[in-house]
């Protein structure tokens, strides 16, 4: 249902134009009535005029008739004095007055001035028969100018009653109309917005309150109907589903899906192919209706061989049939796609097999990225080489091999000498550049059979299958040799180096990775601490073991230092004779051992101090 439009309603609305009627209509009205006060003041004002001029005329006869010997020349002080004291109250500016005896001019004169003449009553004259009238002529303030100030006034008055009565109407439609009109109007939009409970408010007992009640009915009258509606609709749609075949319901979901979808008969003839089906093997639904479905989807092995027959080995045995690992599909263009697939036979209502359906998926992406995330985790990022975590694995294997088969294989562990002078002069940059190459140099000289791994920092580590410690001596030598030949350009330094090799044998008797690790790492120090740039085996002879033990209190020590383990004991120190002196004591350091067990300084000292 539509919503009504309220944003005219609320800013202007019905209210608000019978507001704007009246108000313009008072207006009018407020017009005609200054023009008639205007007129009726001008006319007001020329009356006032003639008789203020006759009390000012008043006056001056009075004044005249003391003095009636010249009274314009000899009086002029006594006459400017009476117009001065009436020019405030009569409202005129100037007065002249003008006889047989010449004119007097009392005020200032302006253009544009109103005036009233009038004749005052003469005074005797020497040798006159009658008295000699004189002129007045009074003049008052311009009448434009007093018109302009009485329509501003007028103007001024009406504009306030028009807004007092403007604000006062305002109160009143709001109260009367604007309040329940909007409450309707609000009322009626949440009913469009789907509240059906909404109804406008009976309660007043005016022209809205019996709206109120018309269009309540009408609304019930409107819900139910769309109640009915809905329930026809919902038998309308539930009978037109019904009448849907489950064919084209079939259609429609294969046609969402995807996976490539395609169905056969129970001879294996290709009945349809949705769009995935058509983009994936290169045929048409129409090219490829009716065909053997081996001959539209050809599947081989991760060889490149011919594949198994899915549908066809579906339909004999009647089961779902999955696709082997490492399959493709060979594309009509010829291009191998990796696939994913299986085939489940289709039963009509007796439960007969009329045909079969297969689901392809195309996994090459996935494979490719498994790939790549498989070498990744195996491979270091920096040089290429085989990482740590899979030297480990392949360590383990070729002890496996060793203590199965009885074979000799040889761990080698390089540690690079005077690498940190170039990380530390040229910066990191230089130093991954200088490990890329070495790797690069020390690849070419292991075999194809070799593992030659990055295990860390400046450190490699190469595997020899199927060698003894005489061959494995000889390749250790010439990496040596390669390494310490090699010379190193970065800009314009020139760097060399060279590398302490701890070579370590594989057989049978050897106890686990772990051991193997270690002792190859013990050989490679007992290389540097024979002069560096050399080849150490490992026999574990006496002076290895004894090497091999130091580096293994090295964990142990760090071990008791972060876990608190280290004591200290007071032994005193007392002199043999009588006499007295001071007392002096040793301060013993020892390490508490596992199993409640106390270490003496002896067996852990020695390998602190050799490794600082």
């Amino acid at each position: 249902m539509a919503r009504f439009n309220t944003t005219g309603i609320h800013s202007g609305g019905l209210p608000a134009k019978i507001a704007g009627i009246v108000f313009w209509g008072m207006v009018m009205v407020g017009l005609l009535i200054a023009l008639l006060m205007l007129h009726g003041r001008d006319r007001e004002r020329m009356q006032q005029n003639a008789a203020n001029a006759r009390l000012v005329g008043r006056e001056l006869e009075v004044l005249m008739a003391q003095h009636p010997q010249a009274p314009l020349q000899s009086e002029r002080e006594s006459l400017l004095k009476v117009v001065e004291s009436l020019r405030g109250d009569l409202a005129f500016e100037a007065v002249e007055l003008a006889g047989t005896q010449g004119a007097l001019l009392l005020g200032e004169k302006k253009p544009g001035q109103e005036s009233v003449v009038l004749t005052l009553h003469g005074v005797s004259q020497p040798g006159a028969a009658e008295p000699v009238p004189i002129r007045m002529t009074v003049f008052f303030p311009d009448r434009n100018r007093v018109e302009t100030e009485q329509r501003k006034r007028i103007l001024l008055s009406i504009g306030l009653m028009m807004m007092a009565f403007g604000l006062i109407l305002q109160q009143i439609l709001q109260r009367l109309l604007s309040r329940p009109f909007f409450a309707m109007v609000d009322a009626a939009n949440r009913f469009a917005d789907g509240d059906t409970t909404s109804r406008f408010d009976e309660r007043r007992s005016d022209e809205f309150g019996f709206l109120a009640k018309f269009i309540n009915r009408a609304l019930d009258s409107i819900v139910q109907q769309q109640k009915e509606l809905r329930a026809a609709l919902a038998r309308a749609t539930q009978s037109e589903a019904a009448l849907s075949g489950e064919k084209e319901r079939a259609e429609v979901t294969l046609q969402a899906i995807t996976d490539a979808v395609i169905t056969t008969n129970a001879a294996g003839e290709v009945q349809y192919l949705n769009p995935v089906a058509e983009r994936m093997t290169g045929w048409t639904h129409a090219e490829a209706h009716g065909l053997p479905v081996e001959d539209v989807v050809r599947l081989v092995d991760g060889d490149g061989g011919p594949g198994c027959d899915l549908v066809r080995g579906c339909l004999g045995s009647n089961s779902v049939e999955t696709l082997a690992e490492h399959s493709a599909l060979l594309r009509r263009d010829g291009e191998r796609l990796a696939i994913e697939a299986s085939a489940a036979p289709m039963r009509n209502d007796s439960g007969e097999v009329i045909g079969a359906v297969m689901v392809c998926q195309d996994v090459s992406q996935a494979r490719k990225l498994a790939h790549q995330l498989s070498y990744q985790a195996s491979h270091d990022a920096l040089t290429g080489l085989v990482n740590r975590h899979e030297f480990d694995r392949r360590l383990g294997e070729l002890l496996g091999s060793a203590k199965a088969e009885n074979k000799w294989h040889v761990l080698l562990y390089l540690d690079l000498d005077q690498f940190k002078v170039v990380n530390d002069t040229c910066g990191h940059i230089a130093g991954d550049q200088l490990l890329s190459q070495l790797a690069v140099l020390l690849d070419r000289k292991v075999r194809r059979s070799d593992t030659l791994a990055r295990l860390g920092g400046d450190e490699f580590g190469v595997l020899l299958e199927g060698c003894d410690i005489g061959y494995g001596e000889k390749i250790a030598e010439t990496l040596r040799q390669e390494i310490a030949d090699f010379r190193f350009v970065w800009e314009d330094k020139l760097f060399q180096v060279g590398v302490s090799i701890g070579l370590v044998p594989v057989t049978a008797e050897s106890e686990d990775t772990a051991k193997l690790l270690s002792a190859a790492d013990a050989a490679c120090y007992m290389a540097k601490d024979e002069g560096r740039n050399q080849v150490h085996v490992f026999y574990g002879h006496e002076n290895s073991g004894k090497k091999f033990g130091e580096m293994q209190w090295i964990a142990r020590i760090h071990k008791a230092i972060e876990e608190n383990r280290l004591r200290l004991y007071r032994q005193n120190i007392a002199a043999v004779s009588s006499s007295g002196s001071a007392d002096y004591a040793e301060i013993l350091l020892r390490m508490d051992g596992d199993n409640n067990t106390v270490v003496p300084p002896m067996a852990f000292i020695p390998a602190a101090e050799r490794y600082n």
